[in-house]
């Protein structure tokens, strides 16, 4: 006699809960599913944590010499003061000390466009800007140097020298001008020496026009 293996026993169905048809039962729990993978979402991609926030760093005892990529340069200085370098060949500004407070200064340095300088006989490198304003107490003196020239030109002679800086004007007219203050030359740079030096465009010029 042939001995037939016994049929597996049918799987249970399991029926919506009474009063609910099928099709909405379904529906319901893969609306409770997506609801769940939504959250588990938005905690994945929530907005990121904040850093601890802290007592800023302490500013530097000493004098410091910050160097640029010739873009832009920008340093934290303390009470002792330092220079600070657009770039490797200039230009400079030279912060004295006793001008940043205890908290120290942030000062930055950028070159400028060169579109709409004034009509002069020369020039002694790039346009730049400092900022803040840089007002430094009395008897004390901002000191800005050009980039290192090998000869003077002959139109670049004092008095013809100066630091020209783009300011605001109560004037009528035009709402910037150019203001001329007396530069001289060191160890082949224009140095101009300030009691205070605006956030302005400014640049090295030989002004030997009217």
């Amino acid at each position: 006699m042939k001995t037939h293996p016994a049929l597996p026993a049918p799987s249970p169905t399991r029926l919506p809960p009474r009063g609910i048809p099928s099709g909405l039962a379904q529906r319901a729990a893969t609306r409770s599913l997506g609801a769940g993978m939504a959250l588990l979402f938005i905690a994945a991609c929530g907005p990121p944590l904040k850093p601890p926030i802290g007592p800023a760093p302490a500013p530097p005892a000493e004098a410091l010499v910050v160097v640029g990529d010739g873009a832009l340069a920008g340093g934290h200085f303390g009470p002792a003061g330092g220079i600070l370098k657009l770039g490797p060949p200039g230009p400079s500004i030279e912060i004295p000390a006793g001008m940043p407070g205890a908290g120290g200064l942030s000062v930055s340095l950028e070159a400028q466009s060169s579109e709409g300088l004034p009509d002069v006989a020369g020039r002694i490198g790039i346009p730049f800007r400092a900022t803040p304003t840089l007002s430094p107490p009395s008897g004390k003196w901002i000191v800005v140097r050009s980039i290192e020239v090998e000869r003077v030109p002959p139109e670049c002679a004092p008095p013809a020298l100066h630091l020209a800086l783009e300011v605001a004007s109560a004037e009528p007219g035009p709402a910037l001008r150019w203001r001329y203050e007396t530069a001289a030359w060191e160890h082949g740079r224009a140095v101009a020496t300030l009691s205070e030096l605006p956030p302005a465009r400014s640049v090295f010029v030989c002004k030997t026009k009217p």
